[in-house]
């Protein structure tokens, strides 16, 4: 029982560690390549986008941070998933 926890728990903290590196590169892409429309940045986004809309939707709602001119979401998202991967 212990070998599968084991198991699990490996799996799911490099899906977490996979998670966190697609988002930096996504920021990256779109940081140096704004209006790139590519295969690899369709599967950024195809990957990425299903853990960083809920945060961005969540951000929205405080007004403060309507304001700001950048994106937080893949930050907040990043923090959030590696507070989580602390915790596994």
């Amino acid at each position: 029982m212990i070998i599968v926890w084991y198991t699990v728990v490996t799996v799911v903290r490099a899906a977490i560690s996979l998670e966190v590196f697609l988002i930096f590169a996504r920021l990256i892409a779109e940081m140096l390549f704004p209006d790139y429309e590519g295969k690899i940045v369709d599967i950024l986004y195809y990957l990425t986008e299903p853990i960083v809309t809920p945060v961005r939707l969540l951000l929205e709602k405080i007004p403060v941070l309507q304001e700001l001119p950048i994106d937080l979401s893949f930050f907040v998202t990043s923090l959030v998933l590696c507070v989580i991967l602390m915790f596994i």
